[in-house]
């Protein structure tokens, strides 16, 4: 009878206790750590998703500009800056400011900042540079994003400035080379 009763404790399959609790101790580690790598790439998504957002807004703004006749965006003056205003704008849920500046950049190959002789164009100022900058926060945290676009004058848009009367700004061109 023992020698049966030794035989079906053989025969018969299964876990203990301690096994159970292993396997649940070891499942629940690595559900852990995949719901934290989750929340992580979740996060990380949300960052690039405002970038995106930020990109796109900063691409509206500058082919806004490019858009403009010159004479609506140029400073008056060659050190001048011109600052065109935008309004906030949300996206996704999230508030993101713009902002820009015009400036006259005078090329250091022709002439660096010499001032002109009576009765001569202004020919300081070469192109213009267009800074732009996005900011926005989430969560306490502020983050921003800018690009730099350099612009030359076509000479229709160089006559249209003198025509105007911006003080014959990059008038002149230059084919000298550095």
């Amino acid at each position: 009878m023992i020698t049966a009763t030794r035989r079906r404790l053989r025969q018969e399959d299964g876990m203990s206790l301690i096994e159970v609790l292993a396997a649940v101790l070891i499942v629940g580690v690595a559900m852990a750590a995949l719901a934290s790598s989750s929340l992580s790439a979740l996060a990380s998504s949300r960052v690039a998703q405002d970038q995106v957002n930020a990109a796109q807004l900063i691409n509206e703004r500058v082919e806004h500009l490019l858009t403009r006749p010159v004479t609506e965006i140029v400073p008056a003056t060659v050190d001048g800056v011109s600052t065109p205003t935008y309004p906030p704008a949300a996206r996704s849920g999230v508030q993101y400011s713009t902002t820009v500046e015009v400036r006259w950049v005078d090329h250091p190959c022709n002439g660096a900042g010499v001032a002109p002789a009576a009765g001569q164009a202004d020919v300081r100022a070469d192109y213009l540079r267009m800074d732009v900058a996005t900011t926005w926060t989430v969560k306490g945290t502020s983050r921003s994003l800018d690009t730099v676009m350099l612009r030359t004058l076509t000479p229709a848009e160089r006559k249209a400035l003198f025509t105007a009367g911006l003080g014959g700004v990059g008038l002149t061109s230059r084919s000298e080379t550095c």
